[in-house]
């Protein structure tokens, strides 16, 4: 059971190193990144709702309790991994763009330093200064032609945003009641994706879509946005969630194997040593025991909330 639950982290692994090719699919079918975000978080919000009229229909009350933070969450969850990542991805080289957003778990060190959550142990600073030299080294091994500063700048701020989620899931709402939270991020992040394509006209891109480009837009959401979490879920059933925390890693070296099959995007050898490095700057973390957020994973979908003496309000 333990080499299967290893299995299953790698193959979410897999399928979220698959996502770039996929979104650089769509786009070669005239499908904007704001109408892939607007279809992706939509679609997960739905699933989220349906299985919250099953088992959690409490949760509903929360979506407007707290509303400013319920909304910043769907900000950063959704538009702000979701949306830029796609940006990111489809104009950089995906091998590039995914070590950028592993820059992530630097976010977390960085922030929960500032909100005085979590101190800078010397496994930390190691760890920072590993991550941030591996993408210095990337960056070097990227074709100057390929350097697109927005590209970059998304998904920089791709993982801002998802160390922004995770934060808010470990010591903010997500703290009390993480399934509520879980929702509302996907419920608000909807919301906000809605507000965004319909003034940009980003849903015209859908009138004559090809049988193609729906089953890619449904891949999307089935596939990467729900199936690999409820694998990855499976996993923390038989392995640690360390172990799967740097398991998940290997999505750095799985979306430079698909981008270079599928697109014949050759890294060069510095963007591979520089994921390398940020590689085991997670590792570190994952093994000093700070910020396992996958072992949060199980707790998403659980009846019980936590004791509330354990939360403050944010």
């Amino acid at each position: 059971m333990y080499v299967l639950g290893i299995l299953a982290a790698l193959t979410s692994a897999a399928i979220w190193g698959l996502i770039g090719p996929t979104f650089r699919g769509l786009y070669a079918f005239g499908v904007e990144p704001i109408t892939v975000g607007l279809v992706r978080g939509t679609g997960a919000a739905l699933c989220v709702a349906i299985f919250a009229l099953v088992r959690h229909r409490d949760s509903f009350r929360e979506l407007f309790r707290q509303l400013p933070y319920r909304i910043a969450s769907g900000l950063f969850g959704v538009v702000g991994v979701y949306l830029l990542s796609n940006i990111g991805m489809v104009r950089i080289p995906i091998g590039f763009a995914t070590v950028l957003f592993y820059t992530s778990p630097l976010w977390v060190i960085a922030m929960a330093a500032l909100w005085g959550k979590e101190s800078l142990t010397r496994i930390r600073l190691v760890a920072l200064a590993l991550g941030l030299g591996g993408v210095w080294f990337a960056v070097g091994g990227v074709e100057p032609g390929h350097l697109d500063l927005v590209g970059i700048l998304c998904m920089l701020l791709s993982g801002f945003s998802y160390a922004a989620f995770i934060l808010n899931g470990k010591y903010g709402l997500g703290r009390t009641d993480p399934f509520a939270n879980y929702f509302a991020t996907f419920f608000w992040g909807a919301v906000l994706m809605w507000c965004i394509a319909v003034p940009t006209g980003s849903l015209a891109c859908l009138r004559g879509l090809p049988l193609k480009g729906w089953l890619l837009l449904a891949y999307v959401v089935a596939i990467p946005t729900l199936l690999a979490y409820g694998i990855l879920l499976a996993a923390l059933k038989v392995i640690p969630g360390t172990v799967a925390s740097i398991l998940s890693t290997a999505e750095l070296a799985f979306a430079i194997f698909w981008s270079g099959i599928l697109l014949g995007e050759h890294a060069s050898l510095q963007t591979i040593l520089g994921a390398a490095a940020i590689a085991g700057a997670v590792a570190l973390l994952t093994l000093e025991g700070s910020d396992n957020s996958l072992d949060a994973l199980k707790r998403f979908f659980s009846r019980e909330k936590k004791a509330s003496s354990l939360s403050k309000e944010p």
